[in-house]
């Protein structure tokens, strides 16, 4: 098994969920965060 790791960080953790919310539904993308930026979301 391979993996992959990115960190983009800035913005509180919305450069990186933006990434997320915008990469291709293969299943294989998540995000792991705090709560906080994550909850900042709209």
């Amino acid at each position: 098994m391979s993996s992959s790791s990115k960190n983009r960080t800035g913005a509180s953790g919305n450069i990186g969920q933006a990434s997320v919310a915008k990469a291709a539904p293969d299943g294989y993308t998540f995000i792991v965060t705090t709560p906080g930026p994550a909850g900042q979301q709209r």
